[in-house]
């Protein structure tokens, strides 16, 4: 699926094809993420990693233990070290066209 108004001058994106994470893992994180700045959204992922923060499952959650505050939830730690690289990408890809990369917001991820 491509982000139908994809400006080349305003927007900066990344792909990541063939990365070697759960595809459930990959689309609950994606989910999770969209709307954040990058910023917040490496803090995360750095502290899912060190499992520091749970990510909520909001589907794929059968059977998954509890985590205070946030319902079901894991420590996909795998799939958070790819993302987190691809967030790393995106951030450079922006600095490579000029903008400003303290405010890029996930408006898209698919998994």
């Amino acid at each position: 699926m491509e982000l139908k108004e994809y400006n080349k001058e305003s927007m900066a994106k990344v792909v990541g094809k063939s990365t070697p994470i759960s595809t459930k893992q990959a689309i609950v994180i994606s989910t999770w993420l969209r709307g954040m700045d990058v910023q917040k959204a490496k803090s995360y992922l750095s502290d899912v990693i060190k499992k520091k923060r749970a990510v909520p499952f909001t589907r794929f959650n059968h059977g998954i233990g509890h985590k205070t505050k946030i319902g079901p939830g894991r420590y996909p730690m795998n799939a958070s070290k790819e993302i987190l690289e691809l967030l790393k990408s995106v951030e450079s890809n922006a600095q490579f066209k000029g903008m400003n990369t303290s405010n890029i917001i996930i408006a898209y991820m698919s998994a």
